[in-house]
C-alpha cells in the first residue's frame, strides 16, 4: 500500500496548488475589471457575447449573488465557521484514507479502491469550495466589499416585487462559480452516491 500512500501525498499537494491557482484566477480577474472600470458603473459594460454575457462591475457587499447586504461582520464570522469545518474535514478524510491504506497493508482483501477515489474526489471539491470562499472573503477585508462583474442575460430569476416576473440573475464573479458549483457537486455526491464505510468513516468516530 507505499504506492498508495504516496499518491495520496502527491494528491494532496495538487489539492494545495489547486486551491492556490482558483483564488490567484480570481483575484486576478477581479483585478483587472478594477482596471478597467475604475469606479463601478451598471450602465457601462464589456458585450463578451452579445445578449447572453457581458462584463460589468458592481461593489457588492453582500453575500454571493447579491443577497444580504451590508453584513460584513456576519459574514467574516461565517466565512471563518465555513472555512474551519472545510479545513476539518479536509484533515480528517486524508487521515481516515492514511489509515485505511495502513489498515489494508496488513488486511488487503478489504481494500476498496473505488471508495479511497471518491474520498480523494471529496477533498478536491472541499479545496475548491474553500478556494471561493477565500476568494470573496480576501475582498471583504481589503475593500469591505466584493467585486462582482459576470452579467449572465441568458440567466433570469423569478421576482414577486409588484408582481411576479423574470427578472435578470445577480451579478457574480469567479469565486462565486467555485463556491456554487462545488457545493452543488458536494451535495449530489453526499445525498446520492456518498455511503458510509466502517473502514472509512468521516461523519463518525472509528
Amino acid at each position: 500500500m507505499k504506492q498508495y500512500k504516496h499518491r495520496l501525498v502527491i494528491h494532496s499537494v495538487i489539492q494545495i496548488a489547486v486551491f492556490v491557482f482558483c483564488i490567484l484566477i480570481d483575484q486576478i480577474t477581479k483585478f483587472v475589471i478594477t482596471q478597467v472600470f475604475p469606479e463601478p458603473n451598471p450602465s457601462e459594460d464589456i458585450v463578451v457575447i452579445e445578449n447572453v454575457l457581458e462584463f460589468t462591475y458592481i461593489r457588492n457587499s453582500g453575500a454571493s449573488f447579491g443577497i444580504f447586504q451590508n453584513k460584513m461582520i456576519f459574514f467574516y464570522i461565517i466565512t471563518v465557521i465555513v472555512l474551519a469545518v472545510i479545513v476539518f474535514f479536509w484533515i480528517r478524510i486524508f487521515r481516515v484514507i492514511s489509515r485505511y491504506y495502513e489498515f489494508c497493508r496488513t488486511s488487503p482483501g478489504h481494500f476498496k479502491k473505488r471508495k479511497t477515489r471518491g474520498m480523494i474526489f471529496l477533498n478536491y471539491i472541499l479545496v475548491i469550495l474553500a478556494a471561493g470562499a477565500v476568494g470573496n472573503f480576501i475582498d471583504r477585508i481589503r475593500f469591505g466589499y466584493v467585486v462582482d462583474f459576470i452579467d449572465l442575460l441568458i440567466l433570469k430569476i423569478p421576482s414577486f416585487t409588484g408582481g411576479f416576473h423574470w427578472t435578470s440573475f445577480p451579478i457574480f464573479n469567479i469565486a462565486d462559480i467555485f463556491v456554487t458549483f462545488s457545493a452543488v457537486i458536494l451535495f449530489v455526491y453526499l445525498i446520492f452516491f456518498y455511503k458510509e464505510d466502517e473502514n472509512l468513516p468521516i461523519f463518525k468516530k472509528k
